[in-house]
């Protein structure tokens, strides 16, 4: 396990979540979270191996977040927090783009399998290879763009909308 369990804490410490949040994040009980912060119990290999792409994605996109330092100004530190906020936007636009389109993609392939599978039935006046293979092109694009596909891209933008939030709120203290 490559999570030290001190750095756990400090990691859903620095990012203002709690035990339930993370764990749920995770996909994991409280109360291994909570364990594994308390050097009582590793966490799961599925879930440290989450929680590692989590800190990197956060490292990747936070990794020049400007703080609300006293010797700026407060209108240079006004201005970098805004640049931020604007830097962190545009990268969401795509994400999310590509996410609907992965989702309309899923919904087609969806569909076209719903109609296969009606073809089937009445695969008695149709070609069975061609109907053979439209199901097994189906399937292929319902595991391509389905959710588990579609899982690195949410994570991404969960990301993204968090440091937005973030900065947001560092904007609301100056």
């Amino acid at each position: 396990m490559a999570n030290e369990t001190n750095d756990i804490k400090q990691f859903r410490l620095s990012i203002d979540f709690t035990l339930a949040d993370l764990a749920a994040l995770l996909r994991i009980p409280i109360s291994v979270l909570s364990m594994a912060e308390s050097n009582m119990r590793l966490l799961p290999t599925a879930a440290d191996l989450q929680l590692e792409a989590l800190q990197q994605l956060l490292q990747e996109a936070l990794p020049n977040l400007p703080t609300a330092d006293t010797s700026y100004p407060k209108q240079k530190a006004q201005l970098a927090l805004h640049s931020y906020l604007a830097e962190c936007n545009q990268q969401l636009v795509p994400l999310q783009e590509q996410l609907q389109l992965m989702q309309h993609k899923y919904q087609r392939a969806t569909n076209k399998l719903k109609i296969i599978t009606a073809l089937r039935l009445e695969a008695m006046a149709i070609n069975q290879g061609w109907v053979n293979a439209q199901q097994a092109d189906a399937l292929e694009k319902l595991k391509a763009y389905g959710p588990e596909a579609q899982e690195p891209l949410l994570v991404k933008i969960a990301v993204l909308t968090y440091a937005v939030d973030l900065v947001e709120d560092k904007v609301m203290e100056l």
